[in-house]
């Protein structure tokens, strides 16, 4: 029999709900706890899990009825979460990004190290079950060598329902710290890991939301590969439009994001109505809801190799070659795509000592990329990438 692993979810807003559930579905998990600072949701847990509940993130890391935490809290809070954690013997999977600084990183790369207690650093979308089978095609040499990774996407990531702070680059808002890390991520992982350099730009297109909501950027990897980066999210364009099985919406479903808010008067009630979209509450996101193995973080996704270009499809990977197209389904996953592979990439590293990819010095590069993106942009100039880590080819097996 498995062993069961028992998990506190520390945060219940849009990302800790969303990994509640898929932390529910997974055969080997028991949730056992949960923390929030919202009595509401606290109740909708104790109601439907009948779990120990808790004010404090400290208080639940100190319960001896949890084995690993999920931390899911505002990202300037996640270096203290996982020190609690860790000085409690507890294993962690936190949400990116890692930290708003590289010199937060290495304290909780760190404080988990010196605790002896396994990190997963997701969820990105290189844990995507697509993208995984990208990699072993690329790895296993019938697309060739590769060249050229194209990432392009719209959503309405800037108009969902935000705190003050969500929108204030510096505390970690907008979408270079929040978006940009799922296509980093998959890039670098598709490319081996090594980047070399980044030249991006980015624009803030909206004076009520001020940061950065839309940006292009060119990564070039060690080994010539190099990645095209997009991503805008002003809530016009939806390149879920550009998904194989799926032509325009109707008309009214753009831009509905926006006008959910054009009713709201003040910055508490856009944080009361965030906090109604947490655990339990109702999907406001324009009715558009989660495209396919996270292609809306990724939007129209394409890899080319000097025999074949291999583009992501909610089916799992389309290869088009001399030989015509072919779709290969992604590999069997364990309970929720994506967020299944987070888990089991915990899970595996305690039971079984399988080493992490995800771990805290491959999340810190992908951090790297991203501040580069921002430092660049700014400045109009490349930058120079020096904290980057090779995919763990050993942990691949």
């Amino acid at each position: 029999m498995a062993a069961e692993l028992r998990v506190g979810v520390i945060g219940l807003g849009r990302a800790g709900a969303g990994m509640l559930s898929a932390l529910a579905k997974h055969p080997d998990i028991r949730v056992t706890a949960a923390a929030d600072l919202h009595g509401t949701h606290l109740d909708r847990f104790r109601a439907e899990f009948e779990g120990l509940a808790f004010n404090d993130a400290e208080g639940l890391c100190r319960s001896p009825e949890v084995d690993a935490v999920y931390i899911a809290t505002p990202h300037e809070l996640h270096a203290r979460h996982v020190a609690a954690a860790a000085e409690n013997g507890k294993h962690i999977i936190v949400e990116k990004p890692m930290a708003l600084t590289l010199a937060g990183c290495d304290r909780m790369i760190e404080v988990t190290e010196a605790a002896g207690v396994q990190m997963v650093v997701g969820h990105t979308a290189s844990f995507n079950p697509g993208v995984q089978k990208m990699r072993e095609i690329i790895m296993g040499g019938e697309a060739g060598e590769l060249g050229m990774i194209s990432a392009t996407a719209y959503t309405d990531f800037l108009y969902r329902p935000r705190r003050p702070e969500e929108l204030v680059t510096e505390l970690g808002g907008g979408i270079i710290f929040n978006q940009v890390p799922h296509q980093v991520d998959a890039a670098r992982y598709l490319a081996g890991g090594m980047a070399r350099s980044v030249r991006a730009a980015a624009w803030t297109l909206d004076p009520k939301r001020p940061t950065e909501g839309c940006y292009m950027a060119l990564l070039e990897f060690a080994g010539g590969a190099a990645a095209s980066l997009v991503y805008s999210g002003y809530d016009h364009f939806d390149s879920a439009d550009l998904a194989a099985s799926r032509g325009p919406r109707s008309a009214e479903q753009y831009g509905a994001a926006r006008r959910a808010l054009a009713g709201v008067q003040s910055a508490d009630e856009e944080v009361a109505m965030r906090i109604s979209t947490g655990y339990g509450g109702p999907n406001v996101r324009g009715g558009r809801g989660e495209v396919s193995m996270l292609q809306g973080e990724l939007g129209a996704f394409i890899v080319s190799c000097d025999r074949a270009d291999l583009r992501l499809v909610p089916e799992g990977v389309a290869v088009y070659s001399n030989d015509g197209l072919r779709v290969v389904a992604p590999n069997p996953w364990r309970g929720v795509p994506g967020r299944g592979n987070v888990i089991d990439e915990l899970y595996f590293a305690i039971t079984e000592g399988r080493p992490l990819v995800h771990d805290g010095r491959w999340a810190k590069a992908t951090m790297e990329v991203c501040l580069a993106v921002l430092e660049s942009a700014r400045g109009h100039r490349e930058i120079d990438l020096e904290h980057q880590v090779p995919v763990r080819a050993e942990a691949e097996g």
